[in-house]
């Protein structure tokens, strides 16, 4: 079950949600209906922001995972500039033994 990015749009905007609505949510994220009832600002934030190895112990990201993401942008755009430097490079040497 998957919720569109229209559809989460339409629920952060609503003051309320009723109870099929909360089911549905605790379903797709595999969470209790309780823990979706009582959710506080604080606990939703520490829910988003801290990973559980499920030995118990939650650790917090000491990384910000934007800086992490554009980083591998950067990584594979210098490849694809590259990979392309190097597909130029085999077209002149193919026209230099076709000119010959």
């Amino acid at each position: 079950m998957r919720l569109t990015q229209q559809a989460v749009g339409q629920l952060e905007q609503k003051e309320t949600l009723d109870s099929k609505q909360i089911e549905k949510i605790a379903r797709i994220l595999k969470v209790s209906l309780d823990i979706i009832r009582h959710m506080t600002d604080k606990a939703a934030y520490n829910f988003i922001n801290t990973f559980n190895d499920h030995s118990g112990f939650n650790f917090q990201y000491t990384f910000n995972p934007l800086v992490k993401y554009i980083e591998a942008i950067e990584a594979n755009k210098a490849l694809y500039e590259r990979l392309l430097a190097l597909e130029k490079e085999k077209l002149d040497l193919l026209q230099k033994v076709i000119d010959t």
